[in-house]
């Protein structure tokens, strides 16, 4: 466990009771390094030094899907007195596993016969694809959690089941395990579900948005309580279910572990000249999160006149979708030497670049409801932050804080006001954007986990 000597004697001292026991089920846990694994494992290592006996649900990492990120590293900040079953996913082969050989797999079919079994298959092959991944591709997961996670309140006697979605099948599961052992739950909502402002289209049409809708709002009626990770997100689900009990949902931002950031942290090598600005994103840019509007007004700013052309190196840690050609729209715009596309890196080399860079760049269009992981890790680090960001709760906490500014992710024009007016004040720009203490107190990890906490210990000692 990464801690202070005088934050664990901290949360000891909030610990009123010993012998609680709670079951976290989750599909994001050490070595995934999903944004979401931060989360879960904040809660872990501060409710284990709060008292709390944790046992830990998830997924089995020879079952992750592909693609899915890893840092064992992270499984060095797990507690040892954290009790973590992982279990596989029905159906999925095993990482590693050999194909079985399809019976009669060399015999040749006739092609007309091919084409037709192709034409009436098709539909079947779709709704099957859909039925199995609704509300998401862990569904299959479900059938052998909820067994696994039914033995482990018999055998452990746990008090109370925490799920955290995305992926909302783990909201399935909890619900659940609770349902069959009369144990509370509660539903950690990361992200918003059915009415996410994005995946409209899949989220709402046929048969398949009507289950979303559908689960979405059992979990919440099941739910023992309900969290929600900012203020906007849970303003939203308290109107959208006025007939629920307003103090069954309640914000627990994500925020912060400064102990663990400090000793995970891996340093890296500034490769920019002295004088230029190092302006950092990290993560992945994807879906609503294109980056050319930014690249076409850096490249206007440097290319401009009023500062030098290498007033700026912009620092892509992670990388940019396909879907964006940021590559070739780096080349395109002459930006090649103000570019650096870095590939994935572990968390604690990300944390490097972090603290590394001068200014740090969040893109967070369309989804006012949320604030990324990543932006309370910059937080933490203490630069100032160039939110690309509609109006919601990036804006309002960007501004709050006094930590940056904020434009329109699409307003080229903006976007280089914004490059220039940091360029000019480039030699006051830690004096100029300093989050006050009070406010980072409030987010940090031991914080949020002693509200978790509490709310947790009511509903055990009720």
């Amino acid at each position: 466990m990464v801690d202070t000597p005088s934050s664990r004697q901290d949360l000891a001292a909030a610990s009123t009771k010993a012998g609680r026991r709670v079951l976290l089920v989750t599909a994001h846990f050490p070595p995934n390094r999903r944004a979401g694994t931060h989360r879960l494992l904040r809660f872990a290592r501060h409710l284990d030094a709060l008292g709390w006996e944790v046992s830990v649900l998830t997924l089995d990492p020879a079952f992750y899907r592909d693609g899915v990120p890893l840092d064992p590293g992270l499984l060095a900040q797990v507690p040892a007195s954290v009790r973590v079953t992982r279990t596989p996913v029905a159906g999925r082969k095993a990482v590693g596993a050999t194909p079985a050989r399809q019976p009669g797999a060399s015999s040749p079919k006739a092609p007309g016969r091919s084409a037709s079994r192709s034409s009436w298959t098709r539909p079947l092959r779709k709704f099957w694809n859909e039925l199995t991944s609704t509300p998401d591709h862990e569904l299959p997961w479900y059938f052998t959690a909820v067994p696994a996670g039914k033995q482990l309140v018999r055998e452990r006697g746990i008090d109370v089941v925490v799920s955290s979605a995305p992926p909302f099948t783990t909201h399935l599961v909890a619900a659940a395990i609770a349902r069959s052992t009369g144990l509370p739950f509660v539903a950690d909502f990361r992200d918003p579900w059915s009415r996410a402002p994005w995946g409209v289209e899949w989220r709402n049409r046929g048969w398949t948005g009507w289950v979303h809708r559908t689960l979405e709002r059992r979990t919440v009626r099941r739910a023992t309580r309900v969290i929600l990770n900012t203020g906007p997100m849970c303003d939203g689900f308290v109107a959208h279910y006025p007939r629920q009990p307003r103090d069954k949902f309640l914000t627990i931002p994500n925020g912060f572990d400064r102990d663990a950031l400090d000793s995970g942290v891996k340093p890296v090598s500034r490769t920019a000249p002295a004088g230029t600005l190092v302006l950092c994103h990290t993560g992945n840019l994807y879906q609503a999160r294109d980056p050319r509007p930014l690249l076409r007004a850096l490249a206007a700013v440097l290319q401009g006149g009023t500062i030098p052309p290498d007033a700026y190196r912009l620092q892509l840690v992670g990388g940019a979708g396909g879907e964006f050609d940021a590559v070739g729209e780096v080349a395109r715009l002459g930006l090649t030497e103000a570019v650096e596309f870095v590939p994935p890196v572990s968390h604690g080399e990300s944390l490097g670049y972090l603290r590394a860079a001068d200014i740090l760049l969040v893109v967070q269009p369309d989804t006012a409801v949320q604030v990324p992981v990543k932006l309370y890790e910059y937080l933490w680090a203490r630069k100032p932050i160039l939110a690309l960001a509609s109006p919601g709760a990036v804006a309002d906490l960007i501004r709050d804080g006094r930590i940056g500014r904020v434009v329109q992710a699409d307003d080229e024009g903006a976007i280089r006001e914004a490059l220039t007016s940091f360029y000019l004040q480039r030699e006051t720009l830690a004096q100029d954007f300093v989050a006050p203490d009070a406010f980072l107190h409030d987010l940090e990890g031991t914080q949020l986990s002693r509200r978790l906490h509490e709310l947790l210990a009511r509903l055990v000692d009720r």
